[in-house]
């Protein structure tokens, strides 16, 4: 019996011996049942075998793996466990004969050393198990030849792994030697010596130890030729022990980190290079690199053009095409390869569309529409190729309108750029030579991609290539009466095509018809412009009219709680007079504390409103419930509801009673209320930070959608239209707000690692108490003059206690920045010295307050970022001159979004100009060439680059000189004093008016205001000297 029925017969018992868990016969049956819907479910398989492992249920358990390699190359773990179970069951020769198909597929997949030594080892034992009693057919099937035949195989597959090869010779060699112990034949002796002599010539790891083992045979088998026999041996020796210390340097590369892609490149690369390098050396290395890296379709596809031009043979090229799409399904590039090699190989009486078929099984090529289309160009190479061999017309049609219809399934709206549809024209036109049939192409084209000026374009080059002159006019006229993306290509291009080929007459009713389209055009846009302004009209009357609203009910407010305030002071009379006040903190912090919580005891918390409730709708709503002291609908940055608001009541008990108007409906919602509890997390809501400014929402939506359902994107933006690098993502379920989570740290722009938090606005209420207490003892001090010395500030606040540290903040070049930071020894003596804010300090107002530790960061980086940001904005943003005062942003917008997707559009009213910014920058030349010295409003308008020279200079606002008034913004900022705990005195030194806070007189404002065309003088007449 051989050692694989011995092993087998404990497994059987292991397997009877095991008690079922009724809890996976229904996880089978579920397993089961998701498999069936969606096969292409790898780990799917991979629990579902080993459930079904468990369960020892032998030929379901066959079936599923069968199915699961039908789908997907297995790994080495998967294949050895399946024949292992094989091995233990396999009795007579049919069950022998699967178990070495079984092997002829596992080796197949991958290279696995490990397979291949089980491969040989089955075969060598089940050699040597057979007896003068077994039959016939086990000895044909275990035969001498045959066992031969899977070592040579073995060899030849494994023999140039550097590293392992060895694994697999040295068994071979065991086996060919036991045979010339048993039989000291000349023929046996030979073939064990072309052994050795072709293993002496390969490089490998253990190749001084095969030397020596030569020597040992010699000697004990041709002596006598011994000394002949080694100094040949020795030339091929040393030549192999020469190339094994170069590769050596990559083998080590690859040991030190076997997932590193590019150790192995790096190694092919070298092997490539190197002539005395066997080719097969290459080939073992780019299959140890796909058993790491097997999901990497260019390392397939780098590893098949190789393949084509070193063993372009049939047994080596299609199968590992084969191979890589089973690994890679998703790859356009992949499946050309598939396509080309089976025509090749097979010819083209091929059923092409079967491979197209096969390629869309698993769903994921038709995921991106660039891969489909690779896939397309080789199947329009395929068929074109089988035309020019059996001129057969209608199957070439036939075939392209196959593959069109297999673009326009996987993608509704087909190829944007018409590439199989340009292909299937040039191959009409060329190739079939058949231009009727190309021109009702073009014209089935044209109907269906009216709009887009390139395809107008590219029928008109089509027809100047056939001389129709007559033809191309007529195109012209056609495409001239088009709405389409960019008309004016078409004018340009028939004027330009009238002055080539056109008489007089054509030229001028080409001028006649352009000039008439343009005017239609500008008609369009205007009514397009004030259906725009309309709307926004609209909108902001809407908005005023609850702006509107809101004030009034906040004014009655005010005006009851006033009246109740009075009515309470007639009511206490004298006694509230005579009440001393407390200025006990810890007391004043326990009725603070109270008064929150009663506040948050009185509030209702109303959500899913209506967004065009107000508040006044939802007083009255509440009236019948109690005295509703405050209601605060919670808006957005626009002013426009967020659907949830907070109603205050004069009582718990009133609150308590609101809420039985849960599930009432207002305004034909039906809301939902509870008192409200303190504003805490969201769990459903994440919030994200640290991204650059271009980012747009459709990027956070790609990037977090694989987690859940998103609801809703918010992304606050600046007074100026542009992102404030954070967003909120609200999803369906908390469950994925979680997982999102995940991302936190991973960096998706170079040097900002995102930041992603389940969103909690509690936390920026509630400061650090550490930080707190640290701030106590720094002032940060602000707006003294440049040349204050630290000695000047250190006497001026040195009189309220001693000092612990004065530090003046420098700029880059160690200059000072006119801020600082002052540092007591006592937290009693900073409170005193608030009283400095505003103090007139060497003719400048300071401003002095409590220092905020977040705000102590190195701001280099920043402003590195911020000028990079810059950069890129110039680039792809336009300067606009000239405007008409009349001319509006709705205006503005309407003009250039023409010439591409405006990002961000800003006037500047004091200088009759305006930036205008695009996605892309290279549509800033196109509004340059389309709108420079054109008319908006009745004004001509100049438009260029923004990072021109003559732009930068014309977009710097001029300096005031000194005769000027000052602007207000200049004046030092008032910060008010916070009403802290800090300090209950009053300020021991007043602060001064500051001498330019006054306003400029008439006269002065009279001859020293200069308006926006004096400036242009001024800049004009510099420019001229």
């Amino acid at each position: 019996m051989s050692v694989s029925s011995d092993s087998s017969s404990s497994d059987e018992m292991e397997i009877q011996e095991f008690e079922l868990d009724p809890g996976l016969e229904k996880k089978v049956s579920e397993l089961r049942e998701q498999l069936g819907g969606n096969p292409h479910q790898y780990e799917l398989h991979v629990e579902y075998i080993n459930t079904l492992r468990s369960l020892s249920v032998f030929e379901e358990l066959k079936e599923a793996r069968e199915k699961m390699h039908q789908y997907f190359p297995l790994t080495e773990s998967l294949w050895l466990e399946w024949l292992q179970d094989e091995i233990a069951v396999a009795v007579d020769v049919e069950e022998k004969e699967r178990v070495l198909t079984l092997f002829e597929k596992a080796v197949d997949d991958y290279l696995s050393i490990e397979i291949w030594l089980r491969y040989i080892n089955y075969m060598t034992e089940e050699y040597k198990a057979m007896d003068g009693s077994s039959s016939e057919a086990l000895q044909t099937v275990f035969h001498l030849d045959k066992v031969r035949e899977v070592y040579h195989r073995a060899v030849n597959a494994t023999g140039h792994h550097y590293k392992l090869s060895h694994v697999i010779w040295n068994p071979f060699k065991d086996f060919e030697m036991g045979l010339l112990e048993s039989n000291h034949s000349v023929v046996q002796y030979n073939r064990v010596k072309e052994l050795y002599l072709k293993r002496i010539s390969t490089p490998h790891e253990d190749l001084e130890n095969t030397f020596a083992q030569y020597s040992t045979l010699v000697t004990n088998y041709s002596n006598q030729d011994y000394e002949a026999e080694m100094i040949a041996a020795n030339s091929i020796y040393t030549k192999a022990m020469n190339l094994c210390t170069q590769l050596e340097q990559y083998e080590a590369a690859i040991a030190q980190n076997a997932n590193d892609l590019s150790s192995y490149r790096a190694y092919i690369e070298y092997l490539k290079k190197n002539k005395e390098i066997d080719v097969f050396y290459v080939k073992t290395t780019y299959e140890r690199a796909l058993q790491i890296h097997c999901l990497d379709p260019t390392l397939w596809d780098e590893y098949i053009v190789y393949l084509l031009g070193h063993f372009r043979i049939q047994s080596v090229v299609p199968k590992v095409c084969e191979r890589s799409v089973r690994n890679c399904p998703w790859s356009g590039d992949l499946w050309s390869h598939v396509v080309r090699t089976t025509e090749s190989f097979r010819g083209v009486e091929i059923d092409i569309n079967a491979i197209v078929e096969k390629s869309l099984q698993s769903g994921l090529l038709q995921s991106n529409i660039e891969e489909l289309m690779k896939l397309s160009f080789g199947y329009c190479d395929f068929i074109r190729h089988r035309f020019q061999q059996n001129k057969d017309a209608e199957s070439l049609r036939n075939g392209f309108l196959y593959i069109l219809q297999t673009i326009t399934n996987a993608f509704p709206d087909g190829d944007p750029y018409c590439r199989v549809e340009y292909n299937w024209i040039n191959t009409e036109t060329r190739i079939v030579e058949d231009i009727v049939k190309a021109r009702k192409l073009w014209d089935s084209l044209i109907k269906r991609k009216g709009g887009e000026s390139d395809v107008w374009l590219r029928y008109i080059e089509f027809e100047k290539q056939h001389n129709a002159v007559s033809k191309v006019q007529s195109i012209f006229k056609q495409a001239c009466q088009k709405q389409m993306d960019w008309p004016e290509r078409i004018f340009e291009a028939w004027l330009s095509f009238e002055h080539e080929a056109g008489s007089i007459e054509s030229l001028e009713l080409a001028y006649s018809r352009i000039m008439q389209q343009r005017k239609i055009l500008q008609q369009r846009e205007e009514q397009t412009r004030l259906i725009e302004a309309d709307a926004l009209q609209r909108e902001s009357e809407k908005r005023e009219k609850r702006l509107e609203k809101d004030r009034e009910f906040r004014a009655k407010r005010r005006q009851k709680e006033k009246e109740k305030k009075a009515e309470k002071r007639k009511l206490e009379g004298p006694m509230a007079e005579d009440k001393p006040d407390e200025h006990d903190e810890n007391s004043a912090s326990k009725k603070q504390k109270l008064s929150k919580t009663r506040k948050d005891d009185f509030t209702l918390f109303v959500s899913n409103l209506n967004p065009d409730t107000d508040e006044v709708e939802l007083a009255e709503f509440f009236k019948d419930c109690g005295s509703v002291v405050d209601v605060r609908i919670v808006k957005d940055k626009e002013g426009a509801s967020k659907g949830y608001a907070y109603v205050e009541f004069a009582s718990e008990e009133q609150a308590q009673t609101a809420q039985s108007k849960d599930g009432h409906t207002l305004n034909g919602r039906d809301i939902s209320t509870h008192v409200s509890p303190e504003k805490t997390s969201d769990p459903k809501t994440i919030f994200v930070c640290n991204f650059s400014r271009t980012i747009e929402e459709n990027w956070i939506r790609e990037l977090f959608k694989s987690f859940g359902e998103i609801e809703e994107i918010r992304m606050p933006l600046t007074k100026e239209g542009r992102s404030r690098c954070f967003a909120y993502v609200q999803f369906k379920h908390s469950q994925s707000a979680e997982s999102a989570v995940s991302l936190n740290g991973q960096e998706f722009e170079p040097g900002k690692p995102l930041s992603v938090a389940i969103s909690d606005p509690s936390k920026k209420k509630k400061p650090n108490p550490s930080q707190e207490v640290a701030n106590q003892k720094t002032l940060f001090v602000a707006n003294f003059p440049l040349k204050t010395t630290k000695e000047e500030l250190e006497s001026l606040f040195q009189q309220y206690g001693a000092l612990q540290e004065v530090r003046i903040v420098p700029n880059e070049d160690g200059k000072s920045k006119g801020c600082g930071f002052v540092e007591y020894q006592d937290e009693n003596c900073a409170r005193t010295a608030l009283s400095l804010n505003e103090y007139n300090f060497n003719g400048r107002h300071i401003t002095v307050t409590v220092a905020d530790p977040l705000k102590l960061v190195d701001r280099k980086k920043e402003r590195k970022q911020n000028a990079d940001e810059k950069s890129r904005i110039e680039s792809h943003s336009v300067y606009v001159k000239g405007l008409s005062e009349q001319t509006t942003i709705v205006t503005l917008r309407a003009e250039f979004k023409k010439y591409g997707n405006i990002r961000n559009a800003r006037l500047i009213p004091e200088k009759n100009a305006a930036i205008v910014e695009y996605f892309e920058e290279s549509d800033v030349g196109k509004a340059v060439l389309g709108l420079n010295e054109t008319v908006i409003d009745g004004q001509t308008i100049h438009v260029e680059p923004s990072n021109s020279d003559l732009a930068k200079l014309s977009n710097q606002i001029p300096k005031p000189s000194p005769a000027m008034p000052v602007p207000t913004a200049l004046l030092p900022r008032r910060i008010q004093r916070p009403a802290t705990k800090l300090s209950t005195q009053k300020p021991r030194v007043v602060a001064k008016a500051h001498p330019l806070a006054s306003p400029p007189t008439t006269s002065s404002s009279a001859t020293s205001s200069k308006s926006n065309s004096d400036f242009r003088d001024l800049f004009l007449a510099s420019r001229q000297k």
